[in-house]
C-alpha cells in the first residue's frame, strides 16, 4: 500500500511540470505555447465530465452537468463535485418531478414511468444536492431519471449513495460521474419508449494529496444484501463496459495510474444490511371442540344428550365424532 502511495505522489511530483490539459478532454495546441503547471487541475464546474463531443447533446444545470442520450431518454452519464460541506446539506426533498426544459428533443415524462413497476430513480441524488433548493429541485428533472427496480434504488443504490456522502465528508471533495449502462436492444417502458438499464456505475475520484484516488462500481439493476465492496471495481473496467473516457483532463500518467487499480485507502462504512429475520408467529389453531360423549338408538338418525326424553333403555353411548363420522345428525330437541 505505501508503495503504491508512493508511487502515484512520485507521479504528482513528476505532473508539477508538465502542461495542463484544457477542460472538457480536448488538449492544447501542441504548437501553441505550453503553460508550466505547479498543482494539479484546478477544479472547475467543467473539470471531471467525460470526454464528450459537440454533437453530443450535454446539459448543464447548477450543480450537475449531464449527456443526454435520446435514443434511450435518459442522461448517458451524470457529472458533479461533491463537497464535505455540499454533503452536509439540509434541505428537504421538493419531488417535484417534471421533464427538463433543456433538453431540446424532450426528455422522458412522468407518464412513462406510470404503472411501469419501476422507481424514478436518480443519478446525482437528491440528497447530494441538499446544499441549495434550487440544485434540490433540479435534481428532480426527468433527466436526471432512469428505470430502477424498487428493491435497488431503495436498496444498495441507496447504500452506495450515503457511501459516497460519507467519503465527501471525510475527504473534503470528491469527483462523481454516474449513470446507466446503454447497450443496444434494452427492453422500455412508457410512450417515451424509456430504456430499462440491466446495470448502473458509478465512479469517483479523489485528488486531495496525499491519498490521490479512484474507484469505479458496476451493479445489477436487483436488489442485493451483498456488502459494497463486493461491486468495487476499476475505473478503468467501467470505461471499457460503457465505452465512456472519465476524467480525461487529468494528465494521461496520472489517470493511468488512478483508473487501473483501486486503492485501499477507500474506507467503507456503510456495510451491507441484512433484514432482520422477522418471525412471524405461528398461525393460532381453530379452537378444538371438545369430544364429548352422546346417544344413538339402533333404529334412530339422531344422537342425543343422556338427558334427552327421545332416549330409552336401548341408547348406546358414542363420541360425538364418531356419530358426527357415521352420518348421524343433533337431535333437535335436546341440541347435543
Amino acid at each position: 500500500m505505501k508503495s503504491k502511495l508512493a508511487y502515484v505522489s512520485m507521479l504528482i511530483l513528476v505532473l508539477f511540470s508538465m502542461p495542463l490539459l484544457n477542460s472538457c478532454g480536448s488538449h492544447q495546441s501542441k504548437s501553441g505555447p505550453q503553460t508550466p503547471a505547479n498543482y494539479l487541475p484546478q477544479p472547475t464546474h467543467e473539470f471531471g465530465l467525460p470526454a464528450y463531443t459537440f454533437e453530443d447533446e450535454i446539459i448543464r444545470h447548477t450543480a450537475y452537468t449531464l449527456k443526454y442520450r435520446e435514443n434511450c431518454e435518459q442522461a448517458e452519464w451524470v457529472a458533479y463535485k461533491l463537497t464535505a460541506e455540499r454533503a452536509s446539506g439540509t434541505y428537504s426533498r421538493t419531488n417535484d418531478f417534471r421533464p427538463d426544459p433543456m433538453v431540446e428533443t424532450g426528455s422522458a415524462e412522468l407518464s412513462d414511468y406510470r404503472n411501469s413497476g419501476y422507481d424514478r430513480g436518480h443519478l446525482a441524488p437528491a440528497a447530494d444536492m441538499a446544499w441549495s433548493p434550487t440544485v434540490m429541485s433540479e435534481s428532480f428533472f426527468m433527466s436526471n431519471m432512469s428505470p430502477q427496480r424498487p428493491n435497488f434504488n431503495r436498496g444498495i443504490w441507496k447504500r452506495l449513495e450515503q457511501q459516497v456522502r460519507n467519503w465527501a465528508k471525510r475527504y473534503e471533495e470528491i469527483y462523481i460521474v454516474t449513470g446507466p449502462v446503454l447497450p443496444d436492444n434494452l427492453p422500455t417502458i412508457g410512450p417515451n419508449r424509456v430504456a430499462v438499464p440491466n446495470y448502473f456505475y458509478k465512479v469517483i475520484l479523489d485528488l486531495k494529496p496525499p491519498e490521490v484516488k479512484g474507484i469505479g462500481f458496476v451493479l445489477a439493476n436487483q436488489g442485493s444484501y451483498q456488502g459494497l465492496k463486493t461491486y468495487a471495481v476499476t475505473i478503468d473496467s467501467v470505461e471499457t463496459l460503457t465505452g465512456i473516457n472519465f476524467f480525461s483532463d487529468l494528465p494521461d500518467p496520472l489517470e493511468m495510474a488512478l483508473e487501473s487499480r483501486i486503492e485501499s485507502a477507500w474506507t467503507f462504512d456503510v456495510t451491507s444490511t441484512h433484514p432482520k429475520e422477522i418471525t412471524a408467529p405461528p398461525p393460532k389453531k381453530p379452537p378444538q371442540e371438545r369430544d364429548v360423549t352422546v346417544y344413538i338408538t339402533r333404529t334412530g338418525k339422531k344422537y342425543h344428550r343422556g338427558s334427552c326424553g327421545y332416549l330409552h333403555s336401548s341408547r348406546i353411548a358414542i363420541s360425538k365424532s364418531q356419530a358426527i363420522r357415521r352420518g348421524y345428525t343433533p337431535c333437535s330437541r335436546c341440541r347435543p
